[in-house]
This record gives structure tokens, C-alpha cells and sequence, in this order.
């Protein structure tokens, strides 16, 4: 099993620095976020001569990139706010096709308009439903026209808040291209070690030849996150969980500063 980093940990601007870093910290892949190429996240615009620079420090410090980020706000009260986003996700995907990056995380979104990630009242409803499929349906006709895939990850203050809804829209969208990012620590907010154990099992029952990334990030009992190792998410039972079931998914780290990449990593890898 594959252990990487968000790029994002690294804070530079230049995709060299970044991937040297990440490098020589031991890790061998990495989620891309485009600011490390000193871009925009979610760029409207990304040159031939900018892919050539993430192709370049990919061969030069051998990190392979597992994935990008793509994320907007797929629900966003304002149907111009999707649009863009779709038009930036578009050129999202065609460069990770020409980058051989194979997967791009996305957001399910909210009705909030002030932040993707914020909670909204309406979220659980009918229509906030509808707006994110309707959005949804055209990021995976953007996935299949560039040949990669999307990954939606279940967030509890988004649209699609757990694991049986993650399972609706995989059913919904009925297609390979969709697939699931799976953070244990992001499918609930307080639990016990045995609460923990038992909803990360659910989850991943439920979601099984979905999963196409894990997240390595943890909660402590209080319900705030902690580094890996650090909280109740039993990581040493999920990576033997994911092997007996045979999914040879990434196991992506983030949510800590670049300080604490080493010992993260030391930890993981004792957990294989």
C-alpha cells in the first residue's frame, strides 16, 4: 500500500520545492494541489509549459502523483458559481490526463454560499439533492471525456454527509469514473475507539469496490483532529481491513504541518 502527502503541507510556490520536499521527508506520492505550481486551486488556465514543469520534478524526485484537487462548490445557491466550476474542473482534468494522474477529489458542496465545507439547514433536502446530482452528472462527463476519474468524499457538513449517501450517488451517477474518498475521520465527530472501529467497518461494507483513496487523519475523544495515531481511528485494523478486502488504495496523510510529515510517515509505516 501507497503512503502520500498533500502537497499542500509544503508551503512554496514552485512544484520543484514541493515534490524535492515531500522527497525527502520519504514520502514517494502525493495529492496535488495546483497552488503548488503556483496556480491558482482551481485554475482556469494551466499552460503546456506549466505541465511540463509537473512532469519535470515528478521524474526528477521520482513522487508519483496520486491525485489533484478539484474541489468547488457543486450545490452553490448561485448556478453561475457552478458553472465556473465546472469549466474549471474541465481543465482539471484534462491536465491530470496529461499528467497521468488518475483520480481528482471533489466536494458535494452546501447551500451555503460562504464556504464549501460550511453546514446549511436545507442541505438534507430534496432539492439541495438535485442541484449537487445535476452538477455532479456533468463532472463525470468532464471525467469521461478526459479519462480519469472523480473521487466525492462523504463530509459531514456537505450534501452527501455519510457513507449510505456516498453509496446513493455512486448508484445514481452508474458510472467507473465515479468513485469514493474514503477519511474515516471525517465520518463522525465524537466516538469511542469501539464507536470508531464500528462505523469505519459500515462504511466500508457499504462502499467497498468504491473506495479509489483512503485519508490518514484522526480525531481524539474530544472530536478534534489529531495527528495520525493520535486519536481514536484504529489505523493499524484499517490498513489490515483494506488488504483483507484487497483494495490497494493510496493512503493519502494531510491536516498537519510539514514538522510532523516525518513522524507521520514512521507511524504509517509501522502500521503496514
Amino acid at each position: 500500500m501507497d503512503i502520500g502527502i498533500f502537497s499542500k503541507t509544503f508551503q512554496r510556490e514552485d512544484i520543484g520545492k514541493v515534490l524535492g520536499a515531500i522527497s525527502r521527508c520519504g514520502y514517494r506520492s502525493a495529492h496535488l494541489s495546483f497552488e503548488s505550481a503556483g496556480l491558482e486551486s482551481l485554475p482556469n488556465k494551466i499552460s503546456d509549459k506549466k505541465i511540463g514543469e509537473i512532469k519535470g520534478a515528478q521524474d526528477s524526485f521520482k513522487v508519483y502523483l496520486t491525485s489533484a484537487s478539484g474541489t468547488f462548490n457543486m450545490a452553490h445557491p448561485d448556478p453561475k458559481v457552478i458553472e465556473d466550476g465546472l469549466s474549471r474542473l474541465n481543465v482539471i482534468a484534462e491536465a491530470c490526463s496529461k499528467l497521468s494522474i488518475p483520480l481528482i477529489s471533489l466536494c458535494s458542496g452546501t447551500l451555503n454560499p460562504k464556504d464549501k465545507w460550511a453546514p446549511h439547514p436545507d442541505n438534507g433536502s430534496k432539492e439541495a439533492w438535485s442541484t449537487m446530482l445535476k452538477t455532479m452528472e456533468k463532472a463525470v462527463k468532464i471525467s469521461e471525456k478526459h479519462k480519469v476519474s472523480i473521487g466525492i468524499e462523504p463530509e459531514l457538513t456537505n450534501i452527501v454527509s455519510s457513507p449510505k449517501k456516498a453509496y446513493k450517488l455512486i448508484s445514481e451517477l452508474r458510472s467507473d469514473r465515479a468513485k469514493v474518498i474514503l477519511d474515516p475521520a471525517n465520518l463522525f465527530e465524537l466516538a469511542s475507539p469501539e464507536e470508531a472501529k464500528s462505523i469505519i467497518h459500515s462504511a466500508l461494507d457499504l462502499l467497498n469496490s468504491s473506495i479509489a483513496m483512503v485519508h490518514a487523519k484522526d480525531r481524539n475523544r474530544a472530536g478534534d483532529f489529531v495527528l495520525p495515531g493520535g486519536g481514536v481511528v484504529p489505523f493499524e485494523w484499517l490498513i489490515n481491513e483494506l488488504r483483507t478486502r484487497k483494495l490497494n488504495v493510496p493512503l493519502v496523510a494531510h491536516g498537519f504541518e510539514e514538522s510532523k510529515a516525518k513522524s507521520v510517515l514512521i507511524y504509517l509505516k509501522s502500521c503496514l
